[in-house]
């Protein structure tokens, strides 16, 4: 088992912004630790994700090709999670399109903060590949070392984990890529999936257009009420409905003509099943609305029709503890 002692001064890992409309963060690089002879050759590499918990779990037959490894790794997700799963393959696939093979070394990204330090006299962290935008191209690209890339020193396991990781990352708003690694360290181990370490990764890769609703049983109770601030100040009407896989399950109108009517609530119990779709919306001319959608795993959650006279909705998708698939 190898030692490695803990880094006792953490490095400072600054989020830079691009100047276009759209943040983008600067770093999403996968760093890998590289090792070399006398003369400058690789004798080792192992891509970060896999160097860090390496004394703790064992990884996949190397002997195995990468995109089978990879496939693999998220077939653990696409069991439970098609959507996410297919969201990770598609940022894959694009990232494939704009990888670039760099014979310069790659400056260090530093969104990584590794837990430990290199070991061996000719050790230390090499940058594997960088994605985000290049100057010279004018347009974003995933930029891979291709030393360290092609070496025999690297692993069929790490190339698979490296695409895992720059997707997985990319998809995530971290500002530093520790989470990101962790599971795909998981991903690749022998290690039992949890249900922590799946909702975790569902969460990093989910469908944006749609919140998680993490359920622990197959009824979903929604209270829809005013919100007690705005109906203090505002009178009218509020229209809601509720649709469950875009087929209208309730719908209703709360009135509010006095101060006593902003405590108005009305109360909902609904069936749902895994990757069940469920809709809120509202149109409100006075007084804004609160959807309570629960049991939730992680506690309530809340829906507020927001903007007095203009027409919302919000979209959440229920995934079922496990357990309840069994």
């Amino acid at each position: 088992m190898k030692a490695k002692s803990l880094v006792l001064s953490l490095m400072v890992g600054a989020l830079a912004l691009t100047s276009n409309a759209h943040a983008e963060k600067v770093g999403n690089g996968g760093i890998s630790h590289v090792c070399r002879d006398d003369s400058g050759r690789i004798v080792s590499a192992r891509i970060l994700d896999l160097w860090e918990p390496e004394s703790f779990v064992t990884f996949q037959d190397n002997s195995v090709s990468a995109d089978e490894q990879l496939n693999r790794a998220i077939g653990k997700i696409e069991s439970y999670d098609f959507e996410s799963a297919k969201k990770i393959r598609a940022n894959i696939e694009n990232q494939k399109k704009i990888r670039l093979l760099s014979r310069k070394p790659l400056v260090l990204t530093n969104d990584a903060i590794p837990d430990y330090e290199t070991e061996g006299k000719n050790c230390k962290f090499e940058q594997l590949a960088r994605l985000g935008f290049v100057n010279e191209l004018g347009r974003r690209a995933l930029r891979v070392n291709l030393e360290i890339f092609n070496s025999p020193a690297l692993s069929e396991t790490d190339r698979a984990a490296l695409d895992l990781h720059e997707a997985l990352y990319d998809l995530s708003r971290d500002s530093d890529s520790r989470r990101t690694r962790k599971y795909v360290a998981i991903l690749f181990s022998d290690q039992k999936l949890t249900y922590g370490n799946l909702k975790s990764i569902v969460d990093i890769a989910s469908v944006r257009d749609s919140t998680p609703l993490w359920m622990d049983n197959t009824t979903l109770n929604i209270k829809v009420g005013g919100d007690p601030f705005q109906s203090a100040m505002h009178r009218g009407v509020c229209r809601y409905e509720v649709l469950k896989n875009d087929i209208q399950v309730f719908n209703g109108t709360i009135h509010v003509k006095k101060a006593k009517d902003r405590n108005k609530e009305e109360r909902f119990s609904l069936e749902v099943a895994h990757e069940d779709v469920i809709q809120v919306r509202a149109f409100c001319d006075g007084p804004s609305l609160i959807f309570s959608l629960e049991p939730f795993l992680l506690g309530p959650a809340l829906y507020n029709s927001g903007d007095i006279n203009q027409s919302n909705a919000a979209t959440f998708r229920v995934l079922m503890d496990p357990a309840q698939l069994d």
